[in-house]
């Protein structure tokens, strides 16, 4: 019954030590990351709310990460106060082994090995690609925010902004626009044919998701290299399927474990029946793939070792 209080006692203090270490080193490194994910307000116009949760679901990459450390240090904190304390010499004294108190480290890691490879292994990456599902799908909320006084900007997709004025009330002046992927393919006349089509205009402002321009001019050269020039007087522009320059595809640390393991295992048998993957499995070669298991499934196994 003693040693069975002795070892509740130890294992709590380790696991408590573990939890505030942790705590406080995710904290520091979720906060400096999330200060670098600011560019989805700033650089990608989303919203507060959509930064936010992009944010909280990254934290799981970085408890993945610290989990390791955080038992080492966690083991070597508890270790020295029980020995400062006279603990440890209480238990030699007791009769209790030393590799006793081995054993109990070491079931308390495999524990801390558990907790690991959960998050590697399913948590993180669900949360990872679910936060990049959010920005995929989120609309822009501030395109006003992304267009600068005297500043090309090249936020949005295949799309060049330049305003040469812009006044307190959002008014634009001397407007060029530059699309490249006939996003505003509606204002052209050959819309099938168009390649490339330039805005520019004297003036205008953004009401909610739409820019309207005043006095200018649709430039738009089509396939056969003949330029069309179109004249206005006034004309608006939707912005809602405008899309920033922001990586929406998942990368490899966001994909599922169970489709990274197919596409590893599997892919040469379904490639050759009915290519049934091909359009799941991630854009990477094997070796990283296989670098990705390991990482999320072989790095745990440290804890116990």
């Amino acid at each position: 019954m003693l040693k069975n209080k002795i070892y509740k006692y130890f294992s709590l203090e380790i696991l408590r030590n573990f939890l505030i270490i942790l705590f406080a080193f995710s904290s520091i490194v979720w906060t400096v990351r999330s200060v670098n994910f600011l560019e989805l307000i700033v650089d990608n116009g989303h919203s507060i709310k959509t930064y936010l949760l992009f944010s909280i679901l990254n934290l799981t990459n970085v408890i993945t990460k610290l989990i390791p450390i955080s038992f080492l240090f966690a083991l070597v904190v508890s270790i020295i106060k029980f020995d400062k304390q006279n603990e440890l010499l209480s238990l030699w004294t007791n009769g209790v082994s030393k590799i006793s108190l081995v054993n109990l480290f070491f079931f308390i890691s495999i524990f801390i090995f558990l907790l690991q490879l959960l998050f590697a292994v399913f948590i993180t990456p669900t949360a990872l690609n679910k936060s990049r599902e959010i920005v995929r799908t989120s609309d822009i909320d501030s395109v006003n925010s992304l267009i600068k006084s005297n500043d090309f900007s090249d936020s949005f997709e295949s799309l060049t902004f330049f305003v040469g004025e812009k006044t307190n009330n959002n008014e634009l002046k001397n407007i060029f626009i530059r699309d490249e992927n006939n996003t505003f393919k509606s204002l052209v006349s050959d819309q099938g044919k168009s390649s490339n089509t330039t805005i520019i205009a004297r003036s205008g402002s953004i009401n909610k998701k739409k820019l309207v321009l005043n006095n200018g001019v649709i430039q738009s050269q089509n396939n056969d290299g003949k330029v069309n020039i179109v004249e206005f007087e006034k004309t608006e522009l939707s912005l809602f399927k405008l899309s920033t320059g922001f990586i929406k595809q998942p990368k490899i640390q966001e994909t599922n474990t169970v489709l990274i393991l197919k596409c590893l295992f599997l892919s040469d048998l379904v490639f050759v029946k009915e290519k049934l993957i091909e359009n799941n499995c991630p854009s990477h070669r094997g070796n990283e793939l296989f670098e990705t298991v390991s990482r999320r499934i072989g790095m745990p196994l440290y804890i116990p070792f």
